[in-house]
């Protein structure tokens, strides 16, 4: 049985990994909403395909540098800026 604070530490190694993930997902929908531009409209922007881009912003998908960079410049912006 697992105790309590091995429970505790897992969770927290799951949040520390899934951590900038979430961030990137979050400036990727706030850049995208500040733009009006639909979700559809950037996955077709950016060569992806719709379903990808909500796990994308949901901060499912473990997206590649490349795939960054497609929605940075699908959005006008710098990579670095959605990180």
């Amino acid at each position: 049985m697992v105790s309590y604070y091995m429970m505790l530490l897992l969770i927290c190694i799951i949040n520390v990994k899934m951590g900038l993930r979430e961030k990137v997902a979050k400036n990727i929908r706030k850049k995208r909403l500040e733009l009006w531009i639909s979700q559809e409209s950037l996955a077709v922007s950016s060569g992806l395909h719709r379903t990808y881009m909500g796990l994308i912003e949901r901060g499912v998908a473990n997206i590649s540098i490349d795939v960054l960079e497609k929605v940075a410049k699908a959005l006008n912006v710098q990579p670095r800026e959605l990180l």
